[in-house]
């Protein structure tokens, strides 16, 4: 499969998850196509990303001015100030989850939980070999959102040869 109908599925699903079509997409949204963020963040990201052959970043989630998540069409990318780390996608078991469903107590007293805004939390990510790695992703929405549509990046490793 080439890379360019990888990029297309990752589109797809990204698209169908937000129930959206492609114009609907602003680049601004926590978790979005990288092709629609603005050029400065596309810049800044680019010069990190140490693009591989034919490799197309395809979904970007924002985590702060810093710090972004990108899946391209071969692997996840984290980008964490001036270090890069990533998970080729033949290497991608599944998505654990949240390793906490509740995160603590707001200033008011209440519980916080993971599908609520504006807080991270560790992210679970199983690889083939049986280890784990956890990333901090946004709770909420936006890290729901990544959850379901980046989980089927085990077809790609598992199916595709890239």
């Amino acid at each position: 499969m080439t890379t360019d109908r990888i990029k297309n599925m990752l589109q797809f699903w990204f698209l169908k998850y937000h129930k959206k079509e492609l114009d609907e997409i602003h680049g601004t949204e926590t978790f979005t196509l990288y092709d629609k963020i603005d050029p400065i963040h596309k810049h800044a990201i680019s010069t990190k990303l140490n693009i591989i052959g034919d490799e197309i970043p395809v979904l970007v989630l924002f985590i702060n001015s810093n710090e972004y998540i990108i899946n391209s069409t071969h692997r996840f990318i984290l980008l964490k100030g001036a270090d890069i780390s990533s998970i080729q996608y033949e290497n991608f078991n599944s998505h654990a989850g949240f390793k906490n469903k509740l995160l603590g107590r707001d200033f008011k007293g209440n519980l916080i939980h993971i599908k609520t805004n504006g807080y991270f939390a560790d992210f679970g990510i199983s690889l083939k070999d049986g280890s784990m790695i956890y990333w901090q992703i946004p709770t909420g929405f936006s890290g729901f959102a990544f959850w379901n549509v980046t989980k089927k990046c085990e077809l790609i490793g598992r199916k595709y040869l890239i």
